[in-house]
């Protein structure tokens, strides 16, 4: 077969994918279980293709594109692996011909050999991917419903060791798009409990609870911070003495805001309020633990030494701490202990906030442990978001 031959083909059945009625394509229960992998975050269970490949990929509100590790792959990758040979589903990408080989954002796109669509992936970690786009039939397991011909990354190299990362952010490649939806949501649960009945995420028609919250769709989802509180035990909160200024979204300058990044561990704030936040943490807790020998976490641009102390955070806090994040509008989030605090070893705890500018980024970052407990659902036609504390985040219960 030619060259043109192969693209006339693509062509064909590119041109029957995209001229079906909308009506047949809507998403009204793709739902999945969301577990947990190694305390670093939370992964959604899905099967692709023709075999029903089981994957547990990462869910990533912080990047669109869904990849998944594809056989042949060049790194030690964690199995089951893809093989697209062994599926019929599978559909390779052509630059001339698919609507996803261009404008993606932070995903690199190129033309490769027979019209294939390459692609690489950065992450502000510095972890990286890179393979061609494809489509595939995805299977989700809590409803059972499939989704065919969604477009995806077969990856070849990576140096992250996961199946793979659902990216749910709001380019156009991202699945929550790519359904023809325009609601999302999910609910985590504790981040070391892997089997959690309150994991869940559901992608279609929901009902948006309040108070909602702006939500600033940009090349990342944010939110506004406006104040943040601090208190413990049952004493009232204190508001921190932090500039507002520094957390509000600049989409011209592409600064300020608060990104809802699922795949993030640890969260990020501003340097001049993380100070603050250090400064309470240190005035409530020297006092009554002894400080551990700083933690160091390596940025992109310097070390940070971390806040952390001896003991664990289930035996040894007897002085609760809190903090309240209040967004514009009158949305807010209570934090609990380990929405701030990270267990790092066993004797040892750490504060589960960074610098930004240590990670060479001028915004700041909301990450897994700092959503734990938490339903987040989206609302991309209204730029809305609520964030709510349930006991029940089964997925009736959206």
């Amino acid at each position: 077969m030619t060259i043109e031959d192969i693209v006339k083909k693509d062509l064909e059945i590119t041109k029957a994918f995209y001229m079906k009625e909308s009506s047949s394509f809507l998403p009204t229960s793709f739902d999945a279980n969301v577990g947990t992998k190694g305390n670093r975050g939370f992964t959604a269970y899905l099967e692709v293709g023709e075999k029903r490949v089981k994957q547990y990929l990462y869910m990533d509100t912080g990047s669109s594109l869904l990849w998944i590790n594809c056989d042949p792959n060049s790194y030690n990758a964690p199995y089951p692996i893809y093989d697209p040979k062994k599926s019929s589903s599978y559909k390779i990408q052509r630059c001339i011909n698919s609507p996803f080989c261009a404008g993606l954002g932070a995903v690199k796109t190129w033309c490769g050999e027979k019209y294939m669509c390459n692609y690489e992936q950065r992450f502000i970690d510095g972890n990286k991917n890179s393979g061609h786009l494809a489509a595939e039939t995805f299977f989700f397991n809590i409803s059972q419903s499939s989704a065919e011909n969604i477009v995806f990354g077969c990856t070849a190299r990576t140096t992250l060791f996961v199946n793979g990362i659902l990216g749910l952010g709001p380019n156009k490649v991202s699945i929550v798009s790519q359904l023809d939806s325009t609601m999302f949501a999910y609910c985590i649960g504790n981040i070391s409990d892997v089997g959690s009945s309150l994991n869940t995420l559901s992608i279609g028609s929901l009902v948006l609870h309040y108070p909602t919250i702006p939500l600033i769709i940009d090349d990342k989802f944010y939110v506004n911070v406006f104040s943040i509180e601090f208190g413990y035990s049952r004493s009232p909160p204190t508001t921190l003495a932090i500039d507002p200024k520094i957390f509000k979204r600049n989409s011209e300058n592409h600064t300020g805001g608060m990104v809802i990044d699922s795949a993030s561990t640890l969260s990020f704030l501003p340097r001049l309020a993380l100070d603050k936040v250090v400064e309470s943490m240190r005035h409530l807790l020297d006092p009554v633990l002894q400080r551990s020998a700083s933690v160091e976490w390596k940025g992109n641009i310097y070390t940070y030494h971390r806040l952390c102390y001896h003991g664990n955070l289930n035996y040894n806090l007897n002085v609760s701490p809190y903090m309240k994040l209040n967004f514009e509008d009158g949305g807010y989030m209570y934090l609990e202990v380990d929405n701030m605090f990270q267990q790092v070893g066993l004797n040892t705890f750490c504060l589960a906030f960074l610098p930004s500018d240590a990670l060479g980024v001028q915004f700041s970052i909301m990450g897994a442990l700092m959503q734990q407990h938490f339903r987040l659902i989206f609302d991309l036609s209204n730029k809305m978001i609520s964030i709510s504390s349930t006991d029940d985040c089964s997925v009736d219960d959206y």
